[in-house]
C-alpha cells in the first residue's frame, strides 16, 4: 500500500506540471522540524487514532506579503482515515514566518492486518490561481518539494475485556450504601459487544453481598459497576474483601478490592467564613432597620 502512495505522489512531480495554474507569492514553504511527523515507526493497532500538530514556516524577503498555503496528506486507498486541517478546506493565508498548529488525524480502519507496515506522507503545496489545494503547486525551489513521511506499524489491538479499579476504598462508619466501583472496560475499539458481572464479598462489613448485572459496551468505552455495601452497623478499622467477575462470551477477567472503614468526616457548620457571613448579614439587616425607624419619626 506504501508503494501506491509514493507513486501517485512522484507521478505529480513530473516536470512542466508543477508550476501550471500556480499562485505563488513566497519563496519558499517548508515544513517546521519540530511539528511534523515523528521520525520513528510508530505503532498502531485497528480502530485507534493517532494525532499529530503540524506547524508550517513560510519565507520571503517581504515580511507583509500574504500567501495561501494547503497541508496536504495523502496515504494508501483503504486502510486509514486522515482527517483535520488538511487538503481541501485546509487553506491558510500566512505571512514569514513559522504558524501552527495544523492537526493531523490518523485514523485506522478495523480492516488493517497486524504485523503489516504502511506510509503516510504529508507535504506543502501553494494554491492555484482559483485559490484550490492543488498538489500541482508544490515548492520545489530547492530542486524538491518539502515531504515528511510516517512510518505506521500495526500491532494487534489491546484486550476487549478488562477491569480497572483502586486496590482499596474507604467507606465512612454509619454509611447504609457504600458504592465501591469498579469499571469494566472494552479497550479494543472495533469490537463492541454484550458484557456481564458478578460482584461478592467476605461479608465482615454488613454481611456477605452477591450483586451482578449485564451492559453492552462499545468498543473503547468503560462502564462503571458498583458494589453496594452496608457499613451502618461496622466498626472503625474494619475491613472487607470484593470480587468482581466479568466475562464475554470466553473473555473473562477478575479482580479484588479492600475496603476499610473509616470514622465519618465532620463537616463543620459554623466555619470562619460562615459566621463572618453571617456577623455582616446582621449588621446590614440592623442599619436597614435603624435608617428605617429614623426615616419614619421623621
Amino acid at each position: 500500500m506504501k508503494k501506491v502512495a509514493l507513486l501517485a505522489l512522484m507521478v505529480l512531480l513530473i516536470p512542466g506540471v508543477i508550476y501550471a495554474a500556480c499562485s505563488q507569492e513566497a519563496d519558499s514553504i517548508r515544513i517546521h522540524s519540530a511539528y511534523n511527523f515523528p521520525a520513528e515507526v510508530q505503532d498502531i493497532f485497528p480502530g485507534q487514532e493517532l494525532t499529530y500538530n503540524f506547524a508550517i514556516c513560510m519565507y520571503s524577503t517581504d515580511e507583509a506579503l500574504e500567501d495561501t498555503i494547503c497541508l496536504h496528506v495523502v496515504g494508501p486507498p483503504d486502510g486509514y482515515d486522515l482527517s483535520g486541517d488538511i487538503n481541501e478546506g485546509s487553506i491558510a493565508i500566512l505571512t514569514s514566518g513559522c504558524w501552527g498548529f495544523w492537526p493531523v488525524v490518523v485514523t485506522a480502519s478495523c480492516d488493517v492486518v497486524p504485523c503489516d507496515y504502511d506510509t503516510i506522507i504529508a507535504t506543502l503545496s501553494f494554491t492555484n490561481t482559483d485559490i484550490e489545494c492543488d498538489l500541482a503547486c508544490m515548492d520545489v525551489t530547492v530542486g524538491r518539494p518539502d515531504i515528511d513521511t510516517l512510518i505506521l506499524h500495526v500491532v494487534p489491538p489491546p484486550p476487549a475485556l478488562v477491569i480497572l479499579q483502586d486496590t482499596l476504598s474507604f467507606v465512612e462508619q454509619g454509611v447504609t450504601a457504600a458504592y465501591v466501583p469498579f469499571a469494566v472496560c472494552n479497550s479494543d475499539p472495533c469490537t463492541p459487544g454484550d458484557y456481564e458481572w458478578l460482584i461478592t464479598s467476605i461479608g465482615y462489613v454488613g454481611g456477605p453481598i452477591s450483586q451482578g448485572g449485564a451492559q453492552t459496551i462499545a468498543g473503547g468505552d468503560c462502564y462503571t459497576v458498583y458494589g453496594i455495601i452496608d457499613a451502618s452497623a461496622s466498626g472503625v478499622c474494619e475491613y472487607d474483601t470484593l470480587t468482581i467477575v466479568a466475562w464475554r462470551g470466553d473473555l473473562y477477567d477478575t479482580c479484588v478490592q479492600a475496603i476499610h472503614i473509616v470514622e465519618p468526616i465532620e463537616v463543620p457548620l459554623f466555619t470562619t467564613p460562615v459566621v463572618t457571613i453571617l456577623i455582616l448579614a446582621m449588621i446590614l439587616a440592623a442599619a436597614v432597620f435603624l435608617r428605617r425607624r429614623a426615616t419614619s419619626r421623621a
